[in-house]
């Protein structure tokens, strides 16, 4: 008993002119993959900011600039590709197939 279609059948039932987006998404997938190992590696090999108060966090910041800009942009960068990814996922499940 076959529940659901044939990889064929759900390929042949996409919108070409999303394919773009689908792209998109798969890259940003990746992207965010790699994002997440390298802030990983970057949580075990940078100093950690100091949780003892906000004047302690900002002699943090102010010392190690370079580190916690990386930190934040790799942060932010994960969550903008994963608006893209999930656009796309969201967009290949809504379409009619038949």
């Amino acid at each position: 008993m076959s529940v659901g279609r044939s990889s064929e059948e759900a390929v042949a039932g996409l919108d070409p002119s999303w394919r773009g987006l689908y792209k998109a998404g798969g890259v940003s997938g990746v992207l965010v993959g790699i994002l997440f190992i390298l802030a990983i590696v970057l949580a075990f090999t940078t100093p950690q900011a100091p949780s003892s108060g906000g004047a302690a966090t900002l002699q943090f910041i102010a010392s190690h600039r370079s580190v916690y800009i990386v930190e934040q942009v790799v942060g932010l960068a994960q969550l903008f590709l994963e608006i893209v990814a999930f656009l796309a996922v969201i967009r290949r499940n809504s379409c009619p197939l038949g």
